[in-house]
């Protein structure tokens, strides 16, 4: 790896690029949602996965620098994507010395998740048992996506077993109540008459 590139303003452009100083870096190690990527929150509403996961890094990236966290860049020497991004990470360097890396924070959020190596693994196995972030609902892999739909328009992923069950179970129950009520508002009321006998 190269040395941090310094002093510079970190533009976000989405959950794994960043511009400094002009130039384009793909954030290594990690893979974040497509903007326009659609998912599903965790009471199945759909919402725009890539968004969400870039509004996520720029907040952690202001609310550090607020509190003198310093965004560097550590370049890859020699590494471009096939975009020809170059590939880096983002470390946040305290004025006392300390680093914090910036792609262990998306993928532990679950805001992105570990591709292309295993230096995350572990950090996106805990995001998802404990559902932090795209975990608490379903949403499909970047790359999944990508490869999926290139050229045609999102869609949601199908919901999991237990959300569609429930979906199941409440569309059966309103069609039963609103049957029952139809039924007895159909049916005219007859009077009752008195038998008599004699």
């Amino acid at each position: 790896m190269n040395r941090p590139v310094t002093g510079v303003v970190v533009r976000i452009i989405d959950g794994d690029t960043v511009k400094f100083g002009g130039v384009s870096y793909r954030l290594a190690g990690i893979d974040a949602p497509e903007n326009g990527q659609v998912a599903l929150d965790a009471r199945g509403r759909r919402f725009d996965a890539g968004a969400a996961a870039t509004n996520a890094l720029t907040r952690y990236i202001a609310d550090m620098n607020a509190q003198n966290w310093q965004a560097d860049i550590v370049r890859h020497r020699g590494n471009v994507d096939r975009y020809g991004r170059q590939l880096a990470h983002i470390e946040l360097v305290h004025r006392d010395g300390r680093t914090l890396d910036v792609c262990a924070w998306m993928v532990a959020g679950g805001w992105a998740v570990a591709e292309y190596g295993t230096q995350y693994r572990d950090l996106e196995s805990e995001a998802r048992r404990h559902r932090r972030g795209l975990w608490a609902g379903d949403f499909e892999r970047p790359k999944d996506w990508r490869r999926a739909r290139r050229g045609r328009p999102a869609r949601a992923p199908a919901r999991s077993g237990w959300v569609s069950l429930l979906v199941l179970v409440l569309r059966v129950t309103a069609g039963i109540v609103l049957a029952i009520t139809l039924a007895s508002l159909r049916q005219p009321r007859q009077r009752r008459r008195r038998r008599r006998y004699w």
